[in-house]
């Protein structure tokens, strides 16, 4: 029963308890810690002058908040990378947004029953493959 009401814990409920930051510091926190790797200091100065700039990613973390299980949330990704391109210098050239393979680790730590992925499924698919 314990496991039952655990498993139905949405993501920002799990991530909350994770790490021990209030809810209304979830956005924040999860863009900030999972930016792409050489983005941080720079996203940390755009979120300070101007958090509009991750718009896209702010909303993107509004749906995965409400998910409740890895697959549910890995969907939610591929719809959002589908839906809305990197667009931008700053966005798709110098990767100065969300990382989400990053998203997809995270999720896999705060969803331990469900289903890990695979190496594969981490891999970063906005690359651009040799033709």
């Amino acid at each position: 029963m314990n496991n039952d009401k655990q498993q139905r814990k949405s993501f920002r409920q799990r991530y909350c308890e994770f790490s021990g930051h209030p809810p209304e510091e979830f956005e924040r926190r999860v863009l900030l810690s999972n930016l792409f790797w050489h983005a941080g200091i720079i996203g940390y100065l755009f979120w300070r002058v101007d958090p509009r700039y991750f718009a896209d990613d702010t909303e993107l973390l509004g749906f995965l908040a409400v998910t409740q299980d890895y697959d549910e949330f890995k969907r939610e990704v591929a719809n959002h990378r589908f839906e809305y391109p990197p667009k931008g210098i700053l966005r798709g050239w110098f990767r100065i947004r969300l990382s989400g393979r990053r998203l997809l680790k995270l999720a896999a730590q705060l969803f331990p029953m469900d289903a890990s992925p695979s190496p594969r499924e981490l891999e970063d698919t906005t690359q651009i493959t040799k033709r």
